[in-house]
């Protein structure tokens, strides 16, 4: 049974939520640290314990015991609930990537081309820069002044600078890609508008 769009962006923005950085990293730590704290106390000597829990419910021993059962069942509980929370998340990102796979694929060769592009840029500004060089060298050599070999010369400056300014734009549009492909939410939203990776980050 097909997903409902609804239902898609409930877990879009879920899965976004968890991948917050905050979460990613402060979270994490603080779990790690948590799940220390219970791994030492279950090396802890269980009569001391004990006697803490004695202490806690007024030396009574039936309330220590039923005490006891409630931590038992609650971890049970607990234990039972992030397996199937767990479950339940794998499905969910499952049912999303399968959703999204169009457009996390044309975001990726978006990303790629946008590589290519760049080391093209590269060598094609390079290039012309040698030959512009070169071309102001000849001038000279011709008779003409520096500034008249410079405003002659082919490729002119000003031609460097538009493919050099181009250059200098990729890096925006690729991080547009890479914050696209970071977030469901944003890549569901794409798709829903129908719009392809080059026309969002054009």
């Amino acid at each position: 049974m097909a997903k409902k769009p609804t239902d898609l962006k409930t877990a879009a923005v879920q899965l976004d939520t968890l991948a917050d950085p905050r979460l990613a990293a402060e979270g994490q730590r603080l779990l790690a640290l948590l799940d220390k704290h219970a791994a030492d106390m279950a090396k802890a000597p269980r009569r001391a314990r004990m006697a803490l829990l004695l202490s806690e419910n007024k030396g009574s021993v039936t309330n220590v015991l039923a005490d006891l059962r409630l931590k038992v069942e609650g971890a049970e509980k607990l234990k039972e609930a992030v397996g199937k929370e767990d479950g339940r998340l794998q499905r969910q990102k499952k049912t999303l990537d399968d959703a999204l796979h169009p457009t996390t694929t044309a975001l990726m060769n978006r990303a790629g081309r946008l590589k290519d592009e760049k080391l093209g840029l590269e060598q094609r500004i390079k290039q012309m820069e040698s030959q512009h060089l070169k071309a102001i060298k000849q001038l000279a050599e011709a008779g003409l002044t520096c500034e008249e070999a410079e405003s002659r010369a082919k490729p002119s400056r000003s031609d460097i600078q538009k493919l050099t300014s181009e250059l200098h734009s990729l890096p925006f549009i690729g991080d547009q890609v890479q914050w696209r492909l970071g977030s469901y939410v944003h890549r569901l939203k794409l798709q829903e508008q129908s719009k392809t990776p080059r026309e969002l980050t054009a």
